[in-house]
């Protein structure tokens, strides 16, 4: 039986497609993100506990930005948070720079004196 193509011609046709294929995904331009004029999102969670002994509310807090900011430094940067010592200045901060409030949520995780904020916020990004 006669063959149509050589293996080797069918071998680099095919990469020659795989290739194509690749290229035809690939951001148009350099500075192009996957999230170009769409809406970004991030959660901010404080850990609210109580101390009886103080007499005063202990904070932790920390802001999640996704998959996508997590493992791209350059965009992470910009969004780089310093330590805050009560939720409202985190608020303000994210506020700040443009990040809009979408989402609160609380639930209770040990009896009266531990509470868990969640607070949802989107960002557009053109």
């Amino acid at each position: 039986m006669r063959t149509i193509i050589s293996n080797q011609k069918a071998t680099m046709l095919l990469v020659l497609l795989l290739g194509f294929f690749i290229w035809s995904f690939t951001p148009k331009n350099a500075s192009e993100t996957p999230f170009a004029n769409k809406k970004i999102y991030c959660q901010l969670y404080v850990n609210n506990t109580y101390n009886r002994i103080q007499q005063k509310w202990s904070y932790e807090i920390d802001v999640n930005y996704g998959e996508y900011l997590k493992y791209d430094f350059k965009s992470l940067e910009q969004y780089k948070v310093q330590s805050f010592t009560n939720y409202l200045d985190a608020l303000n901060y994210l506020g700040s720079r443009g990040w809009k409030l979408v989402l609160t949520n609380r639930h209770m995780v040990d009896g009266y004196n531990h509470y868990q904020d969640y607070y949802l916020l989107e960002k557009d990004t053109n």
